[in-house]
């Protein structure tokens, strides 16, 4: 599904998960890890948080601190999305169509289950 919308809300630093993006549209179950665009259809980020989130506290910054009340009763209204550079940094053998050398990619170690939601987040 495709759908329009405008990036409303740039924070400064990133929340817990690494989302920094905020933008109205709506996304929806299954829609995470989705492609968030600028007009010209470049990839600038990636869709992970909807509006209005079920649980806990979500907009937290990654230094630990949190927006002011005010600010984060407007935050709630806005979905949210990981900014491609960050995802860039923490995936650094991700490499674009205009690379000369792509670095090969290492194997893929198994990973283990998560036991808690706190380590779902990186």
């Amino acid at each position: 599904m495709i759908t329009q919308g405008q990036v409303s809300r740039w924070m400064p630093q990133p929340f817990i998960g690494g989302y920094q993006v905020g933008y109205t549209n709506d996304i929806f179950s299954g829609m995470s890890g989705g492609p968030l665009l600028n007009r010209r259809g470049e990839l600038v980020a990636i869709n992970g948080m909807h509006k209005y989130p079920l649980w806990g506290n979500a907009y937290q910054f990654v230094d630990g601190s949190s927006p002011d009340p005010a600010e984060a009763a407007k935050l709630v209204e806005y979905s949210w999305a990981v900014p491609i550079h960050t995802v860039l940094q923490l995936a650094p053998n991700f490499t674009s169509a205009n690379t000369i050398n792509p670095k090969p990619s290492p194997p893929v170690e198994p990973v283990s289950p998560v036991s808690s939601p706190s380590e779902w987040f990186w």
